[in-house]
């Protein structure tokens, strides 16, 4: 993507603009619609549309980042789990944005990710 010269106040209304597209998730929702966790830990990654940034499993997605298809055989599970808590506090600066999942949410994810 090329540099523009945008003002800060250029590019906090393309932020504002571009937010308003967002469709909140709602984690509690899916996990109770989910008939195990692991089922809800793989709707969670495509509601959350981690394939975004991500190959997952099953779902294709674009491997800029870490294959997740593969994280139980380069991280642990502890490792993982604080991961998903808090990416910066693990690795300050990191693209990862913290998504404030909850710990139900957490614990699908994984065990999606680590059966």
């Amino acid at each position: 993507m090329p540099l523009y010269p945008w003002t800060e106040e250029e590019l906090d209304a393309i932020v504002v603009f571009l937010a308003q597209y967002r469709e909140p998730v709602d984690g509690a929702a899916i996990l109770a619609d989910a008939s195990s966790s692991s089922e809800g830990g793989s709707a969670l990654i495509e509601a959350y549309q981690c394939w975004a940034c991500h190959k997952v499993l099953s779902q294709d997605g674009r491997p800029i980042y870490p294959d997740l298809s593969t994280v139980n055989e380069r991280r642990t599970l502890e490792w993982a789990t604080g991961w998903l808590h808090d990416p910066q506090a693990v690795i300050p600066g990191t693209f990862m944005p913290t998504f404030g999942f909850s710990e139900a949410e957490i614990n699908a994810i994984t065990e999606y990710l680590y059966e």
